[in-house]
């Protein structure tokens, strides 16, 4: 078995350097485990679960950057100009759902049903915005 050891290799540690460019994906992710946890300390979780989520979408708006194309995770991420641009309209247009749900549908929904809306929709924000900066 040692030559299945040697195929295999060391494992792969992200450094700040290759995570920081993808902060707006790990503040999504953050933001998917507040959303979960928000519904066991409040009584009115939807409303509050909308005030987590544009805090998330706001977070990872805040902490987009335009770094210069490179590589990161062996090649399987490129950040450059496209992939910034993506996600600045996809997380514009997620800020813009969070609000019209806040206005709208949030206060007359059953209580619980608003983490579930909000874990799927930034599942899927994750989702679009990894695959934006796939190489």
């Amino acid at each position: 078995m040692p030559t299945l050891l040697a195929q295999i290799g060391a494992p792969f540690v992200p450094t700040w350097d290759q995570l920081h460019p993808f902060m707006p994906q790990l503040w999504l992710v953050i933001t998917i485990v507040a959303v979960l946890i928000v519904p066991f300390f409040t009584h009115r979780s939807n409303t509050l679960c909308g005030l987590t989520a544009l805090l998330g979408v706001l977070l990872a708006l805040a902490s987009l950057r335009n770094p210069p194309a490179a590589e990161h995770f062996r090649g399987f991420l490129v950040a450059d100009g496209v992939s910034f641009l993506w996600n600045l309209i996809l997380l514009l247009f997620v800020a813009g759902i969070i609000l019209l749900s806040l206005g709208t549908t949030l206060p007359s929904l059953h209580p619980g049903d608003g983490p579930e809306f909000f874990t799927l929709l930034f599942g899927a924000t994750l989702g679009m915005s990894l695959m934006g900066s796939t190489s």
